[in-house]
């Protein structure tokens, strides 16, 4: 395919508790980024200098960095196990409506969230961990099942699915001290010891 990339995306003499960076792996993304480079050229009709531009930034945008609103409860929780949690708090009802912004009526009911072809749970940035601030490690959850009530509290049903390092938090103003952030996923060796450094702590 003609790309490459170096397996690490910072010096591995760094430490992944010192540089949030040290275990995205690269030849994760290498496949997909060189496929779509190759669609975006032969659809536009762009040099492959233009095509890679447009596909780092997909990348970036779509499977290393995430941008969303945030929780903040510190916590255990496992990938792939869904827990339940109500919603009462003004800024939270705020996050569970912007989140399910886009959903039909039906998947307000607290059955099981039915998707479009293609489609995805709506996500959002779960900061498990104290304190609310870059570096610290979270996760990012699906909601699976909403029953959103009359006066906009919300019962919801969400899964663990990636761990990631908040890479910058704010509070937007008008929404009762609801936080938004910048997130970093984790590749797979650095979310799998975190996993790990979670069930120590547990057990």
């Amino acid at each position: 395919s003609g790309c490459s990339l170096p397996e690490q995306t910072v010096n591995k003499n760094s430490s992944s508790e010192t540089n949030p960076l040290f275990t995205l792996n690269n030849s994760e993304l290498v496949e997909h980024a060189c496929k779509a480079m190759q669609e975006y050229h032969d659809e536009n009709q762009v040099s492959y200098e233009k095509s890679a531009a447009s596909v780092f930034r997909l990348v970036v945008m779509n499977h290393i960095r995430f941008s969303g609103p945030v929780f903040f409860m510190p916590g255990h929780v496992s990938m792939g196990q869904p827990f339940g949690l109500h919603f009462f708090e003004p800024r939270y009802r705020i996050l569970v409506r912007e989140v399910m912004a886009n959903q039909p009526p039906s998947n307000f009911n607290g059955g099981q969230l039915k998707l479009a072809n293609g489609g995805s749970y709506p996500r959002f940035i779960y900061a498990n961990h104290s304190p609310l601030a870059a570096g610290t490690r979270a996760c990012l959850v699906e909601i699976q099942s909403c029953h959103m009530y009359g006066n906009g509290t919300a019962d919801v049903v969400l899964n663990p699915v990636q761990h990631v390092w908040i890479q910058d938090v704010w509070e937007r103003p008008g929404t009762h001290g609801l936080c938004y952030g910048d997130a970093i996923k984790m590749g797979r060796k650095a979310s799998v010891a975190a996993e790990g450094r979670v069930f120590r702590r547990r057990s």
